[in-house]
């Protein structure tokens, strides 16, 4: 089911990243009820999408702005960190986090 969302929303046209969420629920008796939002990476170069800078950036602000939300940004082992995007969009929301 997640690959034909992902291809639904995701991959139709000139575009291949969507701001439209795909929900998935897990439903479990015990344990605390969280919801995981998984955000594209952001991205300077890609063929299919002039803008994908801004698309994916504007993606993952319109989330790390929300007061409610707890941040765990991913990096490469072998990325930069004080060169994170991410970081540096997360710390902008939470300078103490």
């Amino acid at each position: 089911q997640i690959k034909q969302l992902t291809e639904e929303y995701a991959t139709g046209g000139d575009q291949f990243i969507s701001s439209q969420a795909m929900y998935i629920s897990v439903v479990r008796r015990e344990g605390p009820q969280l919801s995981l939002i998984d955000l594209p990476g952001i991205t300077h170069n890609a063929d299919k999408m002039e803008d994908i800078h801004e698309v994916t950036a504007g993606l993952a602000e319109e989330y790390i702005k929300r007061e409610e939300m707890v941040v765990l940004c991913v990096e490469p082992a072998m990325s930069d960190f004080g060169n994170a995007e991410a970081l540096k969009l997360a710390k902008k929301y939470d300078p103490d986090g």
